[in-house]
C-alpha cells in the first residue's frame, strides 16, 4: 500500500478490514514515527459523522474520488 500521505488533502473511498466503505476528505496525516503504535494514521472527515481515524492496518484499500 502507498504511504497514506500521498491521500492528504484528497476526498477519497475507504474500505476498512471489516469491509465497510467510507467517505470523506483525508484532513490529518499522522506519520508512523509520531504514531503510538509506529503506524501511519489518517484522520477522514465523513459527512454526518465527523472525523474518523483509521491507522494503516484498519484499512483494505483506498481510492481516490
Amino acid at each position: 500500500m502507498k504511504s497514506l500521505s500521498e491521500y492528504f488533502q484528497k476526498n477519497i473511498r475507504l474500505t476498512d478490514v471489516d469491509g465497510k466503505q467510507w467517505s470523506g476528505r483525508v484532513e490529518t496525516w499522522t506519520p508512523a514515527i509520531d504514531s503510538e503504535d509506529d503506524v501511519e494514521e489518517i484522520g477522514l472527515m465523513t459527512p454526518g459523522q465527523g472525523l474518523i481515524g483509521f491507522k494503516q492496518t484498519e484499512i483494505q484499500s483506498i481510492t481516490i474520488e
